[in-house]
This record gives structure tokens, sequence and C-alpha cells, in this order.
């Protein structure tokens, strides 16, 4: 992935899509495409309850932290309140806080 939202825009069309964004200092930080009714639980307990997807979270690169080249980002956290907030629209759409993802091999554990 890459810190290009605009060629990602066009899954915004589809009804099932929400974008969310943070926003500091008039720029974003990060930015996060989900969808709703899209996937559904696969745990034998839960098989077949919808869940939120999140297609993408990409946090901007002047916020990663990477202590090896003496680089600490601007803003803290961006990636986990754009979690949060996926967390909150499942409740919200009565999906009990269920979330899915498929993270890439790059991406960091928080």
């Amino acid at each position: 992935m890459n810190w290009n939202w605009r060629a990602k825009a066009h899954h915004l069309r589809l009804s099932s899509a929400s974008g969310f964004a943070v926003v500091c200092e008039e720029e974003w930080q990060g930015a996060m495409l989900t969808k709703s009714g899209t996937h559904f639980l696969q745990r034998a307990e839960d098989r077949g309850k919808p869940l939120i997807y999140i297609d993408f979270l990409e946090v901007a690169p002047w916020n990663w932290t990477i202590p090896g080249i003496g680089q600490y980002g601007r803003f803290g956290r961006v990636g986990r309140h754009l979690f949060c907030r996926a967390i909150q629209q499942s409740f919200d759409e009565g999906f009990g806080g269920r979330v899915g993802l498929h993270a890439l091999p790059q991406s960091t554990r928080f």
C-alpha cells in the first residue's frame, strides 16, 4: 500500500463503504475505508454474523515511529483511533463491536 488515497476514493461509491480520516493541523494524518454487511464471521460459534470490515487503514508516513533510524511519529496513535472508530461503527450498526481485517505482511503490530 502507499499513501495515495485518491486512487482508493472510487471505493466510496459503494453503498456499503464508509470513509474516515484523522485530520490535524489541516493535514490528513491517517485514513480508513470500511465496508458494512459484506463480510461475515467464520468461527464456528459465530459463523455468519455480520461485521465491519476494514478494507484499508493507513497512517501517514510522517507518523511512523522507526526507532532504528531515529524517526518518531509526529502524531501518535492515529491507527488506533481509526480502529476504535471501526469498532464504534460496528456497535452503531448493531454488529456488537465485531470488526475484521486482513493485515499486510509488512504491517506493524499494535
